[in-house]
């Protein structure tokens, strides 16, 4: 389920990076995360005040930290606020999107993950499902993958958050282009708070798997 596609469907790249260790990635992130907010969570800003940007930038230099240390149990690179640029008609640089967290095997773009910051209010759930998810079935994110994750950093008043997206799905998930949804993740068990199937159009590879995970921000 978790191969990585080549660049056509014709490409002798087809299966390059092959089957990936996707509940491992996961697990290593989420312990990773856990790791970092809980070493700085005295420091100033408060996480709670901190921005998206700040915090998954951090997360890398931790993430390269740990790499550097001998202490990731899998090969590949992961990188922080990674810009993708293509040219415009005047053949001048313009940035087309930008992930929060990716995974690269070989140079090869293989697993992203997409963060956003949850505060209880509605205009933050929006930016979830269509400046996140929505991200992901467009291909905008993620084109030649099967499995990708949300990662949801909690503020304090988002306690009802994770539930009214999950709601959201259910009730609204021809919008997003859902397909189905496991309420008890079979991407990352245990962690992940559920999961959810996306159908996407040619040419980026369908279906498309996205665990979603709800980590609450230090205080």
């Amino acid at each position: 389920m978790s191969n990585v596609k080549g660049l056509t469907a014709n490409s002798p790249f087809i299966d390059l990076v092959g089957e990936l260790p996707i509940a491992t990635m996961l697990s290593y992130l989420h312990e990773s995360w856990l790791a970092y907010a809980d070493c700085d969570k005295e420091s100033e800003p408060s996480f709670q005040k901190r921005k998206e940007p700040q915090l998954t930038q951090a997360l890398a230099a931790h993430l390269r930290q740990r790499q550097d240390a001998g202490e990731q149990p899998f090969v590949g690179d992961f990188f922080g606020e990674l810009e993708d640029y293509v040219l415009d008609k005047n053949g001048l640089p313009k940035c087309v999107g930008r992930t929060d967290i990716e995974w690269r095997l070989h140079g090869v773009p293989a697993f992203v993950v997409e963060f956003k910051v949850l505060d209880g209010k509605k205009t933050r759930r929006d930016q979830y499902l269509h400046d996140g998810v929505m991200r992901f079935v467009i291909g905008r994110y993620a084109s030649k993958a099967m499995v990708g994750a949300m990662f949801a950093l909690l503020r304090k008043a988002a306690t009802k958050d994770q539930g009214l997206l999950l709601a959201e799905f259910e009730t609204n998930g021809a919008s997003l282009h859902c397909t189905g949804i496991k309420k008890s993740s079979e991407l990352l068990p245990s962690i992940a708070a559920f999961d959810t199937a996306h159908q996407r159009n040619a040419p980026h590879v369908t279906p498309f798997y996205l665990a979603h995970l709800f980590v609450s921000l230090p205080s």
